[in-house]
């Protein structure tokens, strides 16, 4: 017989995450990976950066007036995508969320799993249950990530239908609908009780709870009373809400490629279709969606330079805008995602919305069925 104390270790790269030494030492040796690719690959490219920069020296007022209103309405898209995840979140409650973990993503190696951990402890700290905290993580990401994908389906479609149609057009079609067709099943898989969602909640609760601060949060919480109270708010809000969800998730992408068109079309002596610059804008940001680099730094401006110069945009131009995109989306949000998550850090024992949600911590003898269940997205 096997006795009952005995621990099954799980999770080995959390346990290594948490480890002082592995954490002390995985920043810097990323960053200097990161600064020493770039500075090689800006010596080898110094002639057309310069090129590049004194472009942008020349982009027209009204042009960077259009920037920063393409800026704007893309923090409130994204924010309303966080707000729509829980019927009582405040839509500036959203934006922190959302900057907090872009600033967390963009600007640490491993950023994603602190910008998890990040929003995780906001929404908790507002009172949020476990269950609702994962599920606005959960959400917020489908909604991007859905987004995106029907953003590159109609692109595509478009330049069939105004251009007709390669071999290449079929292939990339096939390959975006198929994607967007796993995206949906994940959605519907993780809303219903099945043994693979089952394992994928599990997983996600032993993730968490290993890389993230919150210990606790997952841990006191009754495993099956969570899963059902995570699904039945997964499933509000698919029945309620995710054509608003994938709305405003592919206008902040739609946002992010206009960013380029605004700068290319100015810009560039040579008329350069949109829908080719929003494509190729497409193709490089799912082609690079799993870079592990912080914010897919390199790789992205990279694969969207090269997709705009095979659209047809000069060089030096295609790097301009790209550099210009990159400043909004990268730099930017690093500096407010920092700055909002202080203020919040110092403000957050005034900022609960409401008495935190029974998250399974009640005693082992009480009713399961008597848990609190997430607000519905009504």
């Amino acid at each position: 017989m096997c006795s009952s104390h005995q621990t099954v270790e799980r999770n080995t790269f959390g346990r290594y995450w948490t480890n002082p030494t592995f954490r002390r030492w995985s920043y810097p040796i990323g960053a200097i990976a990161i600064v020493l690719a770039l500075g090689f690959a800006g010596l080898r490219l110094r002639d057309l950066i310069a090129s590049a920069f004194a472009q942008i020296s020349s982009l027209t007022l009204p042009a960077l007036a259009l920037v920063a209103a393409c800026w704007i309405t893309m923090v409130v898209s994204r924010g309303l995508v966080y707000r729509l995840t829980h019927s009582r979140l405040q839509f500036r409650h959203g934006v922190i969320l959302d900057q907090v973990n872009l600033a967390a993503a963009n600007g640490l190696p491993g950023g994603a799993v602190v910008g998890i951990a990040a929003r995780m402890k906001i929404s908790r700290q507002l009172g949020h249950s476990s269950e609702q905290a994962a599920l606005t993580v959960f959400a917020s990401g489908q909604a991007f990530a859905v987004g995106r994908w029907v953003c590159l389906v109609v692109v595509i479609c478009t330049s069939i239908i105004l251009r007709g149609s390669t071999a290449a057009d079929f292939i990339e079609l096939g390959s975006a609908a198929v994607a967007l067709f796993l995206s949906c099943l994940i959605w519907i898989v993780l809303s219903n009780d099945t043994r693979l969602s089952r394992a994928a909640l599990h997983f996600a609760e032993n993730l968490i709870t290993r890389t993230s601060r919150t210990k606790g949060a997952f841990r006191r919480a009754r495993f099956r009373a969570s899963i059902t109270r995570f699904r039945s708010g997964a499933t509000d809000l698919v029945r309620e809400r995710a054509p608003q969800l994938i709305g405003a998730g592919a206008i902040s992408t739609l946002l992010g490629a206009l960013i380029l068109v605004v700068v290319i079309d100015d810009l560039s002596p040579v008329a350069v279709s949109s829908t080719d610059v929003l494509r190729a804008y497409l193709l490089a940001r799912v082609a690079t969606a799993f870079v592990p680099t912080p914010g897919g730094v390199g790789v992205l401006d990279g694969a969207i330079t090269a997709g705009l110069v095979a659209a047809g945009v000069d060089p030096a131009i295609a790097l301009s805008a790209v550099i210009v995109y990159r400043a909004v989306t990268f730099a930017l949000p690093i500096a407010i995602g920092s700055i909002l998550y202080l203020v919040w850090h110092k403000t957050e024992g005034r900022e609960k919305e409401f008495e935190p949600e029974d998250d399974g911590t009640t005693t082992p003898g009480s009713d399961a069925s008597s848990a609190a269940p997430l607000p519905t997205a009504a």
